[in-house]
């Protein structure tokens, strides 16, 4: 098994975009386009990580999760999910893992690292294990049209071009 970790912030449409990648992929080596069919998770296991926490959480979307005002009860369900993660791709006999996720989140001027190394290690079964990460961006202005124009489904998330350039 390889790891591979997707990241780039929001307004980039990066989970679109990776998903796509990934039925191309399957395609090319023909297996089922299907991400969750069992024939195709044998080639790639795709994994939404914020999919994963807020199922960990309970929580309805990231807002609500980063609104909790306690970083350590953040850090310990980013921890579970990380947790959970190395479960599902332990008991898979997968080849390629990819992990598709922030590096950072940012809500009300503050940042949540949800990459911690420590965390890694649930996801990583030896140090043979190849492990790649890979950031995906995208033009500073660009990426805050994507954001105004999703103001209506995240209110209170508007970000200004500084605060974007600084995630």
């Amino acid at each position: 098994m390889d790891l591979t970790v997707f990241a780039g912030i929001a307004g980039f449409d990066k989970s679109r975009i990776l998903q796509e990648f990934t039925r191309l992929s399957l395609k090319r080596h023909n297996y089922p386009e299907d991400l969750e069919s069992s024939e195709s998770r044998k080639f790639i296991r795709y994994i939404k990580f914020e999919d994963e926490l807020l199922g960990v959480d309970g929580s309805t979307d990231m807002p609500t999760f980063l609104d909790k005002p306690s970083l350590r009860e953040k850090t310990e369900v980013i921890e579970r999910t990380f947790t959970e993660i190395g479960r599902q791709i332990k008991s898979d006999e997968t080849r390629h893992v990819f992990l598709d996720m922030h590096l950072s989140y940012f809500r009300h001027s503050q940042f949540t690292p949800p990459l911690l190394l420590a965390n890694l290690r649930e996801l990583v079964p030896d140090d043979q294990t190849p492990v790649k990460i890979i950031t995906l961006i995208d033009d500073i202005f660009v990426i805050w049209q994507n954001l105004r124009k999703r103001e209506t489904e995240y209110p209170k998330t508007s970000l200004r071009l500084r605060e974007i350039l600084s995630w």
